[in-house]
């Protein structure tokens, strides 16, 4: 299992691991390409981009409590998914 990690500022490494995943597969080269072709175009807007519970969830980040909480209940998944920590000011 490969876990390919989404960023839409860093599209070459988006491209570069979704086509391994599809090489490995046995994607033929033409369709492959076609699959980069479109990464490179134009990836959609996240959903929650301009969400106004995504803003409510980032306000209640600001508590440092609050992110710690968070932190420890998912600190397996910063791990596996190679997340960035968030920085929680005291």
């Amino acid at each position: 299992m490969r876990f390919i990690q989404y960023n839409q500022q860093y599209r070459w490494n988006l491209a570069a691991d979704i086509d391994e995943v599809l090489r490995t597969a046995g994607v033929p080269p033409k369709q492959r390409e076609y699959v980069r072709q479109q990464v490179y175009q134009e990836l959609p807007v996240h959903s929650t981009a301009k969400n106004e519970r995504r803003t409510e969830v980032e306000h209640a980040f600001r508590n440092p409590r609050i992110a710690n909480l968070f932190v420890e209940i998912y600190y397996y998944d910063y791990i596996v998914f190679d997340f960035k920590f968030p920085i929680i000011k005291v």
